[in-house]
This record gives C-alpha cells, structure tokens and sequence, in this order.
C-alpha cells in the first residue's frame, strides 16, 4: 500500500476514532458526543441563569472541545510514582473499620 493509498483510508477513519484523538481535532468526539457536550452546556447556562442573581457564582464555562487547540487537562497536580511505589500502595489493607466491621 502506498502513502496516497493510506492518506485516503486514513481521511476516512469515522469520527471519534483513536487517529483523530491523537490529532486533537473536532473529528475525535462523534457527532453525539458533541451534542451531549452542547446539552451540558446550555443546560449549566440555564441554570445559572435561574439562580438569584445574588447568590449566582461565576457564569459556567463551556466543557473543553476537541480541537481548541486549548489543554484539555482538568488538573495540575498529577502525582507521579514508580511501579514499585503503585505495588506498595496497592498492597496495603484499606478495610474500613469505622464502620462496624
């Protein structure tokens, strides 16, 4: 198979495949996804919106979308470890016994 041969299969991948997720381009969510992203939105709008003006927080950011060339990441705080240090903190007995038993 030549280059223009996998260009073309390529450009046909269907949205929300893994190819344009690593391209961060509008075509990694499915057409769905960025509906129910466009619900989530309106719907946070809405809501803020109906609430009394005094009480009402910062007006609601919109969910990140592929494509926006903005980070996508929602934390800064990432804690890193080793696979030894994972192993050790798995390994320990996490049985609650606050509870009664």
């Amino acid at each position: 198979m030549g280059a223009w041969e996998a260009a073309q299969l390529a450009a046909n991948l269907p949205d929300g495949s893994m190819v344009w997720r690593a391209l961060d381009v509008p075509r990694a969510w499915t057409m769905d996804q960025h509906l129910l992203a466009t619900l989530v939105d309106q719907w946070q709008m809405w809501m803020w919106g109906q609430s009394d003006p005094k009480h009402r927080g910062r007006k609601p950011r919109p969910l990140p979308r592929p494509g926006d060339g903005k980070s996508h990441s929602m934390r800064d705080d990432t804690l890193t470890m080793s696979a030894d240090q994972l192993d050790a903190f798995l390994a320990q007995d996490f049985t609650d016994t606050t509870m009664g038993g």
